[in-house]
């Protein structure tokens, strides 16, 4: 492993030696608070198909797949409220016996106080698995695989081209995802959800925020989203099937059954309600697919040709 530190103060510019690196601090300033900051870089050796797993408080979270790299490239900002916090501060990098790279930050005395944080920047050839929890800042994957977890206590949540399942969660912010081949978890608090280019299940839910769900072409679903607040747009592939209820407190119900001639059946229909089956073999007893909203409109668009969306 090699280690590069870059350290800025706005008082001096210092050269420091740490391991053949050069390292300059930064302050910085939230609220009233002073924190020094420092950007670290670290290399770890590359293991295919291995899971990743960062946890962080108080700072963004970007994992990316990168064919020019060959190595883990770990970009960390650290930030402390003393310069001696943040020189004992070490940012960590270790495999587990399974071969998965757990990323993290030790902070002296065990834990951070308050407002000190780092965000990571994470360049890798590849990871199958991947596991963020950040309590306050934004995450983002992109080019990965696997089952992927990932949560903020407070901040947006964006995943690209990933191949295998996501599980999404945050408190305040949007959740997009586009391109994802698996199952698709997102929930947020307080935030709109986009997910487009689902390939398997969708369960998508806000308090407070429009919720937009486009499945593959090949994707028969069951698709869940829910808002309180915010409208409803669902986009069904040719494979989609099930019985599909929609409804809405306030508002009303929007669709066009004839876009897909005798694949959607309509059971019931009311301004503010519908029941649909859809598919040949629809079933009663079959999973149900539901788009509801306590306050704006529910949309349902069927795509009976591939690759009309």
């Amino acid at each position: 492993m090699t280690s590069t530190a870059i350290r800025t103060t706005a008082r001096a510019t210092l050269g420091v030696a740490l391991m053949t690196a050069a390292t300059f601090l930064q302050g910085c300033f939230l609220g009233d608070v002073h924190l020094e900051q420092e950007t670290r870089s670290v290399e770890v050796a590359h293991v295919a198909a291995r899971p990743i797993d960062v946890t962080t408080n108080n700072g963004r979270v970007d994992v990316a797949a990168d064919r020019t790299v060959d190595k883990v490239v770990i970009k960390a900002t650290v930030k402390a409220r003393t310069p001696e916090r943040l020189a004992q501060a070490k940012v960590t990098a270790t495999r587990d016996g399974q071969g998965a790279l757990i990323v993290g930050v030790e902070w002296p005395g065990g834990r951070p106080q308050n407002n000190e944080g780092c965000a990571f920047d994470i360049r890798l050839p590849d990871a199958s698995g991947v596991r963020i929890d950040t309590s306050n800042g934004e995450v983002r994957v992109s080019g990965l695989s696997g089952v992927a977890e990932l949560n903020s206590s407070n901040g947006g949540i964006t995943v690209t081209r990933h191949d295998g399942s996501v599980n999404a969660r945050t408190s305040n912010g949007a959740v997009e995802m586009s391109d994802v081949s698996g199952d698709v978890g997102a929930h947020s608090s307080n935030g709109g959800i986009h997910v487009a280019g689902a390939g398997g299940r969708v369960s998508a839910k806000t308090s407070n925020g429009g919720i937009r769900v486009v499945l593959t072409d090949s994707a028969p679903g069951p698709v869940r989203a829910e808002s309180s607040n915010g409208d409803v747009v669902l986009v069904l592939g040719p494979s989609f099937k099930g019985r599909l209820k929609l409804g809405t407190d306030n508002g009303s119900v929007k669709m066009d059954p004839a876009q897909a001639g005798t694949h959607v059946r309509v059971v019931s229909q009311k301004r503010t309600s519908a029941l649909l089956a859809v598919g040949p073999d629809t079933e009663a007893g079959s999973e149900e697919s539901t788009a509801g909203t306590s306050n704006g409109d529910v949309e349902v668009r069927f795509v009976i040709q591939a690759g009309t969306h």
